[in-house]
């Protein structure tokens, strides 16, 4: 049960004030603020006894409440615990309210690598061989026999793998990418969260996924991020450590990833998204070039060593 707390609330969204009643040992608790994305709305909530929590409601396409992308994202969850935790803290939801989308995980600071580098380029030149190193380990261990032992349990879908990407099968999680990982500056340890459905489909996928969120890592407010580029010395270490060949991969994830920035633009309306999609296509589009030109140099292009 959910009290809802405003009489404007038709949508069923959480807002700050409202109660919500969980299962034992959390009880009630108490919303502070929330904040709206694209695809949920996410608030900091209290319980009675002064524990604090993340709480997320998962929204679909037309910004209904999606019960089943909730499901999957706890299920993700669980799966990626049996067989990351020893090498990636896993960020594991608490409880669920099934009806209402929500899920609760504990409250963390989170310290994402595109924040970082945003900050401080000093700072993430010191801690990107802890980030690279601990993707590089979660990836070879996503292809490995207990993984995909626990993936064959889970009765996951596999994708339909063609071509050479056929040799070599992954668990792939739709967001397995550095935006959705947390470092923590004190122990060098990263913790994941957002993980998305999971799936068995080609290594190559999942690679490419954090590898091109890597050559991403400049892209965002303020634009002059878009002028420093990709950070394609970043890309370059990160696919060394994995050592597979994805070089279609990466330009298909490449694709996929400019498209969903640029339409996922937020505005107050449809004008105003259009207004800023515009805005954004130039710089966007000279990015893209310029990451286009970081992978043909790595795959292309001789290198020193």
């Amino acid at each position: 049960m959910i009290p809802i707390s405003s009489r404007n609330n038709l949508n069923g969204y959480i807002s700050p004030g409202m109660k919500l009643l969980f299962g034992q040992p959390i009880g009630t608790v108490s919303v502070e603020r929330v904040a709206k994305r694209n695809w949920s709305v996410v608030g900091i909530a209290s319980a009675t006894d002064g524990r604090r929590f993340f709480v997320k409601q998962f929204l679909g396409p037309r910004r209904e409440l999606s019960p089943r992308a909730m499901l999957a994202e706890c299920s993700s969850a669980r799966l990626a615990a049996n067989f990351l935790t020893p090498h990636i803290e896993v960020s594991l939801p608490q409880a669920h309210i099934e009806n209402r989308a929500l899920a609760l995980y504990p409250l963390k600071v989170i310290n994402t690598p595109d924040e970082i580098i945003r900050r401080d380029h000093a700072a993430f030149r010191g801690q990107w061989p802890a980030i690279c190193e601990s993707m590089s380990t979660v990836l070879e261990v996503l292809r490995g026999d207990e993984a995909l032992r626990y993936a064959e349990e889970a009765n996951l879908k596999r994708r339909r793998l063609e071509g050479p990407e056929r040799r070599l099968s992954s668990v792939c999680f739709k967001g397995l990418e550095l935006r959705n990982v947390s470092l923590d500056p004190t122990t060098n340890k990263l913790t994941i969260f957002d993980l998305g459905p999971a799936c068995v489909g080609p290594a190559s996928e999942g690679v490419a996924r954090v590898a091109v969120s890597a050559l991403l890592l400049n892209w965002g407010r303020p634009l002059r991020r878009f002028r420093l580029g990709p950070p394609a010395a970043r890309f370059n270490e990160l696919l060394d450590s994995v050592g597979l060949d994805v070089k279609e991969a990466c330009y298909r994830e490449l694709d996929l990833q400019i498209s969903s920035r640029v339409t996922s633009v937020k505005g107050a309306s449809s004008a105003e998204r259009t207004v800023k999609r515009a805005l954004l296509f130039p710089f966007a589009s000279r990015y893209e070039t310029m990451c286009r030109r970081a992978i043909y140099e790595y795959y292309d292009e001789p290198r020193d060593y």
